[in-house]
């Protein structure tokens, strides 16, 4: 039965999950195909090929490998009721706020992802001589009931303390988008029952869902596929021949809706003559079977192509990104292994058995899907993104155990374990503190932006016409930041009945309009292509850049606003006797944006 203690560990990691979002609003370069192809999916729709040519920004920057639309399409469908409630109970005033909850919608999904996941850490949590209480009727009250629970709550909490998992659940990548699906399927294979003969229903429905994402959404789910493909048939939940034909129903369904849903919006970028470039790799689309997956795997993996984006070790996903992702707490994670090891081998009925191979699957299949990783030249640390919950388990499994001083010999050594336990928590909880105070001072772009349309609405008579360059774009400026973009009031989603998902927003100032610009193509050395912009955000101080600009006379550009400070640098100083607790960590600032107007 859920005691308070669950209520309050789950009401901590969505809190955090939304907090994070909350207070770090803006985005980075990665995520803007998926989270302005969203953006333009709102406005007018994917469906109607005139609007999505006229006014996709998909058409100007294209993402350089080919990826579907269709998790893009699923994410707007989720988070249209909620902006069309937030703008009509006037929580959503301006485009802005439609995409804090666009990631709202998203970070949330997974954060209830994760939570469905965690019932393997408390099938796990629980002690095997009390499993057939739990089985029977009136045993909501037993201890180790609790005790399964009471390990599932420190896995939540140990999400909800860690900075990367909260930093990228949220965050409009194709990993984030796939992140939910691949913990159900997951939470399927694993807890999956024997069946007295055939295959389990929910291993084979897990097997389907992986396959369907790792078809359509991203192919490097291949190192989950595989894995969880053997383990389920060496521990006789599935049959090979029930895993084969689900997975290839799955495989046809999913290669058919890719290609019926992407190959026309991919085309239209390849046919468009106005593009100021196409990507390399869209260049050789399939004529009669485009997959934009197998694109992206032929691009990365078939032509070794992925080295072009910078490479890194092989040993980079064990020794850089897992213990960033992990925190402290990652050095509970062998504990964990050793002790779920040590503690199922140590029985022999059926329950145990079933447990023991469950650990077995929790430990073979992030295991292989990282290393299968670092054979790849390039290396990112959302590309394991799916593997942290796995090893969070083991934590949460190992924390379980120690606060329930299973290896103590006196009432001494169980408090010190005891407070071991919450040294880790807090450490982790201090080293995400200190991570999302940094981040939030990480997106210039889309503060200058911000402060651009406060600081003219209202004040200014003539026509705006505003300048993203490269550096403001890649640092926040995304299309949803474009206050007084002119937006259908009708057709969302491209349904003509439907009403818009963005505020009826309008310039302060009357009769003046807004428009913007990102082009890329633009030369420093030629100041006529810069006259027609009143406004431009720029990394340069002053926004000098102008190669006019260094020679004697007025520059074309000055400074509107004081610059806008980004992150710098974060110093750690090692505490001494009498130290401030607050001098022991600096978070150095500088200036990195300029906001300017034309002279």
């Amino acid at each position: 039965m859920p005691n308070i203690w669950d209520g309050l560990t789950l009401a901590v990691f969505v809190g955090a999950t939304v907090a994070h979002i909350l207070y770090t609003p803006y985005t980075k370069i990665e995520e803007h195909f998926v989270l302005n192809a969203v953006h333009d999916n709102l406005a007018w729709g994917l469906l109607d090929g005139e609007q999505v040519r006229k006014h996709f920004e998909f058409f100007v920057f294209p993402d350089p490998v080919p990826h579907s639309f269709l998790g893009v399409q699923a994410l707007s469908i989720a988070v249209y009721p909620f902006a069309v409630l937030g703008r009509w109970s006037g929580l959503i005033r301006s485009s802005a706020d439609v995409q804090i909850t666009v990631r709202l919608v998203l970070g949330l999904l997974n954060a209830a992802a994760v939570f469905y996941f965690s019932e393997v850490v408390r099938q796990l949590g629980e002690s095997p001589e009390d499993e057939p209480k739990r089985l029977s009727k009136g045993t909501s009250e037993s201890p180790r009931r609790q005790d399964g629970s009471f390990a599932r709550n420190l896995f939540l909490l140990l999400h909800g303390l860690q900075f990367n998992f909260l930093f990228w659940a949220g965050r409009t990548t194709h990993n984030s988008l796939v992140l939910g699906p691949t913990l159900v399927a997951l939470r399927w294979i694993l807890i999956s029952n024997k069946p007295w003969q055939g295959s389990s229903p929910s291993a084979v429905a897990g097997f389907t869902l992986l396959t369907f994402c790792t078809a359509i959404l991203r192919c490097e789910l291949v190192g989950v596929l595989a894995p969880s493909c053997l383990w389920l048939i060496a521990t006789n939940r599935a049959k090979f021949g029930d895993l084969f034909h689900a997975g290839l129903i799955s495989a046809v369904i999913s290669v058919g809706l890719t290609t019926w849903f992407d190959k026309p919006l991919w085309s239209g970028i390849h046919n468009s003559s106005s593009l100021p470039y196409v990507p390399y790799s869209v260049n050789q689309l399939i004529s009669a079977n485009f997959i934009p997956e197998f694109e992206a795997f032929s691009f990365n993996i078939l032509q070794g192509k992925s080295a072009a984006w910078g490479t890194m070790s092989r040993t980079f996903y064990f020794t850089s990104a897992l213990p960033k992702a992990l925190s402290i707490s990652i050095v509970l994670v062998p504990i964990g292994m050793a002790l779920m090891f040590r503690l199922w081998s140590s029985y022999e009925d059926y329950v145990a058995v079933k447990k023991l191979e469950s650990v077995t699957g929790l430990l073979v299949i992030p295991l292989f899907h990282t290393c299968l990783l670092s054979l790849v030249s390039h290396k990112e640390w959302r590309f394991i993104i799916y593997t942290v919950p796995c090893f969070n388990a083991f934590s949460a499994l190992a924390l379980g155990q120690i606060w329930g001083s299973t290896f103590a010999t006196s009432a001494f050594s169980a408090w010190i374990m005891r407070l071991g336990t919450l040294a880790v928590l807090c450490g982790t909880a201090l080293h995400a503190s200190i991570a999302t105070l940094a981040s939030h001072y990480n997106y210039p772009g889309g503060m200058a932006m911000a402060r651009l349309h406060d600081a003219l609405d209202g004040k200014i008579e003539t026509n705006v016409l505003v300048h993203s360059t490269v550096d403001a774009t890649m640092s926040g400026s995304t299309r949803f930041q474009l206050k007084y973009l002119q937006r259908p009031t009708a057709g969302a989603l491209g349904v003509p009945s439907l009403p818009s998902a963005f505020p009826f927003t309008s310039s302060a100032s009357a009769g003046v309009a807004w428009e913007y610009d990102r082009r890329e193509d633009l030369s420093s050395s030629n100041a006529t292509q810069w006259l027609g912009f009143t406004h431009v955000i720029d990394a340069t101080p002053n926004c000098s850049f102008l190669a006019s600009d260094t020679k004697a006379g007025p520059h074309l550009f000055h400074a509107l606003l004081p610059p806008v400070q980004a992150l710098s640098q974060v110093e750690f100083k090692y505490p001494q006797l009498h130290s401030d607790p607050r001098e022991l960590v600096k978070v150095t600032l500088a200036d990195r944006m300029w906001i300017c107007e034309r002279a």
